[in-house]
């Protein structure tokens, strides 16, 4: 691996594990055991490290989503996957970056909400990600509406946006409250909105 995406990694891992604010240039260039001067060569500050690492950290979701959605049969499924399995992305985030504990609960958008106070072009980037999750929903809501098996009277970008906000919100209240049993939860809710949306009742 090259020095720079070793960067990219260790500052990742260290922002998740210790939180933004305490992560600085000096403790990731001795933990990938380079001068600072040498991290320079790569980065000229932490801003714009950061910019690097926000983008690794959202091929990371798009290797889990892609990894995690390899075989899906249709929107249901889909459903069910995105409700009762959202909590395998935070041990593909650890396994990939070898973290040899877990991430703690509200790590990763400690770090978004943190690195976006500090940058601007941070919260364009985050915006920009949701946008695209968004079009995405839509468009397999409109297809599977053309297939005829979404109601087609159901509006598919506000779904997309309702589905959005529910995998956010139900990703926070398991954060919250570890005793939920996500898999059972949120098979249970995927149901119930399947019953709403599809078009065979």
């Amino acid at each position: 691996m090259k020095t720079k995406e070793r960067i990219i990694q260790t500052a990742l891992k260290q922002a998740l594990l210790k939180g933004y604010r305490a992560t600085s240039l000096n403790t990731i260039a001795a933990e990938v055991g380079v001068s600072k001067p040498a991290l320079y060569h790569h980065f000229s500050s932490k801003t714009e490290l950061f910019r690097e690492v926000i983008e690794y950290f959202f091929s990371l979701m798009q290797q889990w989503s892609r990894q995690h959605n390899a075989d899906i049969t249709g929107f249901r499924d889909f459903l069910e996957r995105q409700l009762a399995r959202m909590h395998t992305s935070a041990e593909f985030i650890g396994d990939a970056l070898d973290a040899e504990v877990a991430i703690p609960p509200f790590a990763v958008m400690e770090l978004l909400l943190q690195a976006g106070k500090a940058d601007a072009q941070i919260i364009d980037r985050m915006a920009a990600g949701y946008a695209v999750t968004r079009t995405n929903f839509t468009q397999f809501i409109a297809a599977e509406q053309q297939a005829g098996v979404i109601d087609p009277s159901v509006d598919a970008e506000a779904l997309s946006m309702m589905l959005l906000a529910l995998i956010e919100g139900l990703g926070l209240q398991a954060r919250f409250d570890p005793s939920l049993n996500m898999e059972e939860r949120g098979g249970a809710i995927a149901q119930q909105l399947w019953n709403w949306i599809a078009k065979e009742k």
